[in-house]
């Protein structure tokens, strides 16, 4: 497994944010996707004018989940073991402190976290 940009990030791209609170957002989101994605899985992280997003296969996650992600404490299930349950809480609420939104999304078997600002 591993994290990667597909198509790469434009080098000349750039957020005007803080960065501490950019780095807790950011810093969750993908230690979240990484920890759950099936082993051999890829995390991929995909950025444009007003978002970034993070995806990975999540085949235990199911639509009526997604209104928790971000609760602290909940996890799907005994996978979450060894994890507290506080990332995508802290990830919300730096985000909130960042006045930029915070989505969650399944399609086809593959959460789509989404960071957008200027909405």
């Amino acid at each position: 497994g591993g994290i990667e940009s597909d198509p790469p990030c434009r080098r000349d791209f750039a957020i005007e944010a803080d960065p501490g609170l950019l780095e807790i957002v950011l810093d969750n989101l993908l230690g979240h996707a990484e920890a759950y994605v099936p082993a051999g899985g890829i995390v991929s992280l995909l950025a444009s004018a007003d978002a970034l997003e993070v995806r990975n296969a999540a085949p235990a996650l199911h639509a009526d989940d997604l209104a928790n992600l971000g609760r602290r404490f909940w996890r799907k299930d005994a996978q979450g073991a060894g994890h507290a349950g506080l990332g995508l809480a802290l990830a919300a609420a730096a985000a909130k402190a960042l006045r930029m939104t915070l989505t969650y999304e399944l399609r086809d078997g593959v959460l789509h976290a989404a960071l957008r600002w200027n909405v």
